[in-house]
């Protein structure tokens, strides 16, 4: 969690999954709040809520983008639908890339 907003690191898969799936479960959880937030009319709440959200889900993704010697535009593949985030998942997948890069050495 301290490393979120670092966006020059590197982030193995080791330590990106666990953190992924907390926030996706946190997502899950806060779902009911946000649906009640929308239908009360808190219109700017919720998108503070879910600009914070979306910096502590697209920080790591980027982290392990760097991580996998990925260049930054193949995230925009995210705005396909369907296709593109099951594309994004896989590559997520994908091991480290072995040698130094502008983003460090690997720590795997």
């Amino acid at each position: 969690m301290k490393r979120v907003f670092r966006m020059n690191e590197r982030m193995t898969r080791a330590e990106f999954w666990p953190y992924f799936i907390f926030n996706f479960l946190v997502l899950y959880a806060l779902d009911p709040f946000m649906k009640a937030l929308a239908v009360n009319g808190h219109n700017w709440l919720l998108n503070v809520i879910f600009f914070l959200l979306l910096f502590y889900i697209l920080g790591p993704i980027i982290q392990r983008v760097n991580d996998g010697n990925l260049r930054k535009k193949f995230l925009f593949l995210l705005i396909l639908p369907y296709a593109g985030p099951a594309i994004v998942f896989l590559m997520l997948l994908k091991k480290s890339y072995p040698y130094t890069t502008e983003f460090g050495p690997c720590r795997a």
